[in-house]
């Protein structure tokens, strides 16, 4: 697949950029339990 053809499906790609923003700043925070993140439900919401 081409460049050009990638982006022009570019709404059909899955949408993460709230899970990476969450991820990263979970790891930038110097208190984060990696424990609780590494058990972290990805498919679905957090309680």
């Amino acid at each position: 697949m081409t460049e050009q053809e990638l982006l022009s499906r570019v709404n059909e790609l899955p949408k993460v950029s709230s899970v990476v923003q969450e991820l990263v700043s979970m790891l930038n925070d110097p208190d984060c339990d990696f424990a609780m993140l590494a058990k972290k439900d990805i498919h679905g919401p957090s309680d």
